[in-house]
């Protein structure tokens, strides 16, 4: 176990790549309705030399807390006992923030999110990509989650201030809003009948800076009602810096799209 990350629904953990010297930073989304996205910074630093025995330093550091403001900027709250509103009268120890991290969370004000599942970072510029998959249960909106009763879900996306992945600011902005071509915007454009898709869950940047989307239309909605007009699930590629944005494939029935890896060319 990697207490030090947190105690909450981890989707998955996505990793800057490492740099000799400096800390390890990921990140994580909490797989349920309002919840929220987390980084964690290393308190010791990256060698080489020392191989998979790095992993010990997702033993020992920081855990921070995203908060989105509707300006476009955010900052990172950290988790930290004793720190704001995280003291003996709340919570009796580090080990009791790390374990209850969703009350820990709401006790900072961080954001709370539409279902935050895969993160990805651009290899170009350090960019960070994640998926709010859907989140039915919103009643209430904020520019990083933008609609109420959140069906078709969205790909946010952030710059860490000067490039830094340690920074504890940032910038955000809504990449892509999931959706039919009437309800939906990339690159200031409604998606055409070959881009819709909704419920966004994978993410996956190949060496050349395209980002691969896939989808998760739960078995029980796919092909029924307004959820007819998608089809299946679909994995879809987005150009970042052309924002192109192409239909690669449609799975089977009932399925899931999730994992990609590609040859090196």
């Amino acid at each position: 176990k990697r207490t030090a990350l947190g105690r909450f629904a981890h989707e998955g953990v996505v990793f800057h790549k490492g740099i000799e010297g400096k800390p390890i930073v990921c990140y994580s989304g909490d797989d349920a309705n309002d919840e929220y996205i987390y980084k964690f910074v290393s308190k010791g630093v990256f060698q080489k030399s020392k191989g998979l025995a790095n992993g010990e330093l997702l033993d020992d550091g920081t855990l921070y807390v995203a908060k989105f403001n509707d300006d476009g900027t955010g900052q990172w709250l950290p988790l930290v006992f004793g720190q704001g509103p995280l003291t003996p009268f709340s919570f009796s120890s580090q080990a009791d923030v790390l374990v209850n991290t969703r009350l820990a969370a709401d006790r900072l004000g961080a954001t709370k999110m539409d279902r935050p599942e895969w993160g990805a970072i651009d290899p170009n510029n350090g960019q960070v990509y994640f998926t709010l998959t859907n989140n039915s249960g919103r009643t209430t909106v904020n520019k990083a989650n933008p609609r109420e009763k959140s069906r078709w879900g969205h790909i946010i996306r952030w710059s860490e201030t000067n490039n830094d992945p340690t920074a504890t600011n940032f910038k955000w902005d809504i990449f892509m809003l999931s959706g039919p071509e009437g309800d939906s915007q990339f690159a200031g454009k409604p998606l055409n009948k070959d881009q819709i898709h909704n419920s966004p869950d994978g993410l996956w940047f190949d060496n050349d800076g395209r980002l691969w989307i896939q989808t998760d239309i739960s078995e029980s909605s796919m092909n029924k009602g307004d959820y007819a007009q998608f089809g299946n699930n679909q994995m879809l590629c987005a150009d970042p810096r052309t924002n192109e944005l192409k239909r690669f494939l449609v799975g089977p029935l009932g399925q899931e799209i999730t994992g990609v890896i590609t040859t090196p060319d």
